[in-house]
């Protein structure tokens, strides 16, 4: 079976400049604010995200404060990192809705609560001490959680927990049931019903691949003297569903953005079939107003290599997958095809028992139609012999 080689992507290096003030002053980004105490900071961010204050739901920006009693909402493809002071970092995964019950970071105190009411979301945390405090609560338990990096998943059945680094305490909401401490490499599952918590497993390899996720996520100095070398970048690539690449690792899709040092420079590598790789190189200053905008430039038929070693690969596997498939279809087509043929002369045979049948009960019928007809004769010559008997006087 034949397949078309997929377009290679041929590196375009360019450095992409700010797009000019004519912009449209409502994409233009606002100046970075660090938060209060009571705030939470979004970070990072890539596709649709949005959340929900006093009932009513609005699109999500790099730079935007988060509060107490705020629900946050990532759709497909798309991720969000929100930041608590200096020492906690969430990064809520695609398809899930958190809501954040409390946010208090200061010098003396620290208390950050949330709410997973589905999906998944990524922990970084530094070591807390004393009275500081950072719990994630689900429908039967809360997590207490003193410096780690762990991932929560709720489903419509369980919440799962799973540990890169550190330690957990799984504190169940009933009193019939202990706490249950899981450390580096381990994972858990509770029923979100009856609150029973599970096992202690060690870690999957897709949990695993989750949690390597973790070592994408950063902390950023927000304290107030920094505010001024902090600088918000946001890219924006004009074709849907490009892939966005940092340090060789997927970071979004179709857009992304992020808070940076000034002076800092970003390597972004731009992917997206049929169109050529664009790599780009933002530097990250004071003075940037508005986002960064890619326009990807379509690859030429004559860039259309042979397939790389893994996907020619892959692709030997897909074939050999469809070459068993068509083994059995023909192995189940020789079976049905035999088994069809005895079908066939089943029915010839009997076919041929009803004609001969037909013929036997034509015969059966002809022959009792015969002893009706010398029934009829005996009678006669009955009656002929009696009326003899009469005549001659013979009893």
């Amino acid at each position: 079976m034949k397949y078309l080689s997929i377009f290679i992507l041929i590196p375009l290096m360019i450095l992409i400049s700010c797009q000019t003030e004519s912009r449209d002053e409502e994409i233009a980004l606002k100046p970075l604010v660090t938060p209060e105490s009571h705030e939470g900071l979004i970070t990072f961010q890539s596709g649709e995200v949005f959340y929900s204050r006093n009932d009513e739901w609005e699109e999500a920006m790099i730079g935007d404060t988060i509060l107490k009693d705020d629900y946050i909402k990532v759709l497909e493809s798309s991720f969000c990192e929100i930041q608590f002071g200096n020492k906690s970092v969430i990064r809520i995964q695609e398809n899930t809705v958190i809501k954040i019950r409390d946010i208090l970071h200061s010098t003396s105190d620290y208390n950050i609560e949330t709410d997973i009411i589905f999906g998944a979301i990524l922990c970084k945390l530094e070591k807390l001490s004393g009275t500081e405090k950072f719990n994630i609560v689900s429908n039967t338990l809360t997590l207490g959680v003193r410096g780690t990096e762990f991932l929560v998943q709720k489903n419509s059945e369980h919440t799962t927990v799973a540990v890169l680094t550190g330690t957990i305490a799984i504190i169940p909401h009933d009193n019939t049931q202990e706490q249950v401490l899981i450390t580096e490499k381990e994972q858990i599952s509770v029923n979100n019903e009856s609150g029973k918590i599970g096992n202690i497993n060690t870690v999957s390899s897709e949990i695993l691949k989750e949690l390597q996720k973790i070592e994408q996520i950063e902390l950023i100095n927000l304290q107030k003297e920094n505010q001024t070398e902090l600088v918000k970048i946001v890219l924006l690539v004009e074709q849907v569903n490009a892939e966005i690449y940092n340090n060789n690792k997927l970071i979004g899709i179709g857009n992304y953005s992020g808070v940076f040092n000034h002076g800092d420079a970003i390597n972004f590598i731009i992917k997206k079939r049929g169109y050529k790789d664009t790599e780009l190189t933002i530097e990250a200053d004071r003075d940037i107003k508005v986002p960064y905008t890619v326009d990807l430039e379509l690859s030429n038929i004559n860039d259309i290599p042979s397939n790389s070693q893994e996907e020619n690969q892959e692709l030997t596997e897909i074939q050999n997958q469809l070459l068993e498939l068509n083994n059995l279809y023909n192995q189940l087509k020789e079976e049905l095809d035999s088994e069809l043929a005895k079908g066939i002369t089943l029915q010839n045979e009997i076919q041929n028992m009803r004609t001969e049948n037909q013929e036997l009960i034509e015969s059966i019928e002809s022959k009792e139609t015969e002893i009706k007809d010398l029934e009829g004769e005996l009678n006669e010559n009955e009656e002929i012999v009696e009326a003899l008997r009469k005549v001659l006087g013979v009893e």
